[in-house]
């Protein structure tokens, strides 16, 4: 009985179905020849790309419309300002005069003029500049002719009038006909203008036109399609649609649950993110070559190491500060501090007074040194000079504000030579302690000292401080350091843990060697906390 029943109503369904579906797709069809239509009855062009195209006419046309209004304009002005200068001239009489025969010749020249006037009508631009040339031509000829002539001063007045008057006629004729022509090409862009004009608001409402169409096919057929599968799914029921579903396979709980592997798949993960991560820090710290730790530098070196400085925050914090006794200081404050004092104990022992601070490469922490060490002599009661050659990168010139004096000081051989060094110093922040500046430039010593300069005489400077700091360039950059060394006592190296050994590094270290006895030894720098005792 259900089945009877269900089948009935499908069947009756599936007509219904298919009836909508029969005016559907004449509603379509109508819809879709009517769009066919209207294209073929506005063309294969769109009505947006013929009003795009209308537009760049309307553009060139307005530009010509308004030359010639222009030109007209000019036109008319030059016309009235003839009309005035014939009335300022007067009327057609003459004064009665004698003439020589050149009169004949005048005569016919104007007439010549007239004719020309009339010739311009229908010539073309270079035509007609081809006959105004002969016009002005002959207009000089006139002039010439008329101030040939015999008689008084009033005749000659009188024939210059009357040939200004003819000029300005001729002239004046001539404006008259190009006026004429003038009007007739506005009138002629106006109308090509507006009618474009036009073309644009017509192909603006082709194209919403065919908008609408296409949107009314398009919802149609969407329609149509819906339609039509519901259609499709009516005929493929059999009667009941429970009798479609067909049993393959008969499910089955399991007889115990699946265990729980949770634990050991998180543990797994675990591991191997582990063993990743620790893999990829081996690989990065094979791959880095710095010197990073004190051993590290002396192994690759193998330079004698004064003392070590881990990395300490000069930002937020002056590096005169951390020598203040009641200051806090934490860990890193004191190993800092407690290595400066190794360093400068090792200086006082050595038995020098100027010491050269240099570096292999730019950046590497010189000038702090240099600023540390006079600082801690200081703290010992030591009366320091620091001394900035650092042509490359004058940094403690410009930190202190002191005048640059290296490049223009010179001694000369004046009995009073300590005191002209005396003016040159500059003061610091640091107690006892004085500095004399340079300028930025790219230059040597060698090349921007003068003779007698200042570090010729550093004998009598030394008498009078306990010890005295030039610093100077890198020297893989640099030659620098390299002429500057016979002036001092000891020659210190500073290196930093993030720099590593290359080729140029090994130069220079090379070079350092070289000098001997000189050589004091290498400060590293830039150390980090952890590596300090490594």
């Amino acid at each position: 009985f259900f089945n009877e029943i269900y089948g009935f109503r499908t069947q009756y369904a599936s007509g219904k179905l298919d009836t909508l579906v029969t005016q559907k797709k004449r509603v379509v069809d109508s819809l879709n020849n009517r769009l066919k239509n209207y294209k073929a009855q506005i063309g294969p062009t769109s009505g947006e790309a013929k009003a795009t195209a209308a537009m760049s006419v309307v553009q060139e046309l307005y530009g010509k419309y308004q030359e010639e209004t222009s030109n007209l304009n000019r036109l008319k002005a030059e016309l009235r300002a003839i009309d005035e200068e014939l009335r300022n001239i007067g009327g057609g009489g003459t004064t009665t005069a004698p003439v020589n025969n050149n009169n004949r010749e005048i005569k016919r020249l104007q007439d010549r003029n007239l004719a020309l006037d009339n010739e311009k009508e229908g010539k073309t631009e270079d035509e007609q500049k081809q006959i105004q040339k002969e016009i002005d031509d002959n207009v000089t000829k006139i002039i010439a002719l008329s101030g040939s002539k015999g008689g008084g001063d009033r005749t000659k007045d009188a024939d210059r009038k009357n040939t200004r008057r003819d000029e300005l006629v001729s002239r004046k004729i001539g404006l008259q006909q190009e006026i004429i022509a003038t009007e007739v090409n506005v009138r002629t862009f106006a109308g090509e203008k507006n009618k474009y004009e036009k073309m644009i608001n017509e192909g603006g409402g082709d194209e919403v036109m065919l908008n609408e169409m296409q949107r009314d096919l398009d919802l149609a057929s969407r329609e149509y399609e819906g339609l039509r599968n519901s259609l499709q799914s009516s005929l493929d029921l059999n009667v009941n649609p429970e009798n479609n579903f067909k049993q393959t396979l008969i499910g089955m709980p399991a007889e115990k649950a699946n265990p729980s592997r949770r634990v050991i798949m998180s543990g797994l993960a675990g591991f191997l993110m582990l063993f990743f991560s620790s893999l990829i820090i081996l690989l990065l710290e094979f791959l880095d070559n710095s010197y990073k730790t004190p051993t590290i530098f002396q192994r690759a070196t193998k330079m004698k190491l004064l003392s070590s400085f881990n990395d300490i925050d000069l930002k937020k914090k002056n590096l005169q500060d951390y020598f203040l006794e009641d200051g806090p200081k934490n860990s890193s404050e004191r190993i800092f501090l407690e290595n400066l004092r190794k360093l400068r104990f090792e200086l006082e022992n050595s038995g020098k007074k100027v010491f050269l601070i240099t570096s292999t490469r730019p950046k590497e922490g010189k000038s702090t040194i240099i600023e540390a060490l006079a600082t801690g002599f200081s703290k010992s009661h030591k009366r320091v000079l620091i001394i900035d050659a650092n042509f490359a990168n004058n940094t403690l010139t410009e930190k202190y504000g002191v005048t640059p004096q290296l490049e223009q000081f010179s001694v000369n051989g004046q009995p009073n030579a300590m005191d002209k060094i005396r003016a040159a110093t500059g003061s610091t922040t640091i107690p006892n302690t004085d500095i004399i500046g340079c300028n930025e430039g790219n230059y040597t010593p060698s090349e921007i000292l003068p003779k007698n300069h200042l570090l010729e005489s550093i004998d009598r400077v030394a008498a009078n401080y306990d010890i005295i700091f030039i610093e100077a360039s890198s020297l893989n950059h640099h030659p620098d350091a390299k002429e500057l060394s016979k002036y001092a006592d000891g020659i210190i190296a500073v290196f930093s843990a993030t720099s590593a050994a290359a080729q140029a590094d090994k130069e220079s270290i090379e070079y350092l060697k070289s000098t001997g006895n000189k050589l004091v030894g290498a400060v590293f720098n830039k150390v980090q906390k952890e590596n300090m005792d490594l």
